[in-house]
């Protein structure tokens, strides 16, 4: 629902432009294609909020939820006994005399 309605600006304001090819005696569509027919400023705007609405505003949502999960599996002690700490024993060598 939320992808309609930020494409309805698109739906409104596109139009076809048909390329043809430049020759008298041919009368020939080589291209149909969907163009915005609006300013380039507007152009610049709507591309500006969707890419906001669309990547930045996912991402934020996406990095704050990693870092609380970062956050908990941090500061979480690990199940289980403690682990074993193997000491190795030193030899203690006397003076030479």
């Amino acid at each position: 629902m939320i992808a309609l309605l930020i494409d309805v600006p698109e739906a409104i304001y596109l139009q076809t432009r048909a390329f043809k090819y430049e020759s008298p005696n041919v009368d020939t569509v080589f291209l149909t294609q969907c163009a915005p027919a609006w300013p380039a400023a507007v152009d610049l705007s709507i591309t500006v909020a969707k890419f906001v609405l669309l990547f930045v505003v996912p991402l934020s949502f996406m990095a704050a939820a990693y870092v609380q999960i970062v956050s908990i599996l941090w500061h979480r002690q690990l199940p289980g006994p403690p682990p074993v700490t193997h000491h190795t024993p030193t030899i203690e060598v006397p003076p030479q005399q």
